[in-house]
């Protein structure tokens, strides 16, 4: 996902639910398995709540990492501002 492109975590989740097998996935995440064939295809757009459900279902945790140092830009904008 470093390049913005919001299909790859899509379509990789959709493997890997697969692999673990989908009937089990939905029944762990509250999501009907229809539907969750649907928000894990290629070009969904699922919301962020059915993909933290399923990954809270595969027992992945999705974390965030800051590219740069906050602290350091926001240091950077307020002397920007003097």
């Amino acid at each position: 996902m470093a390049d913005g492109d919001a299909d790859e975590l899509t379509s990789a989740l959709g493997h890997i639910a697969r692999l673990h097998g989908m009937t089990k996935i939905a029944n762990d995440s509250g999501v009907g398995r229809e539907s969750l064939y649907k928000a894990l295809k290629t070009g969904s757009q699922p919301r962020f709540d059915t993909v933290q459900r399923v990954f809270k279902a595969l027992q992945i945790r999705l974390v965030a990492v800051a590219e740069k140092d906050t602290s350091t830009a926001r240091q950077d904008t307020l002397s920007q501002q003097v």
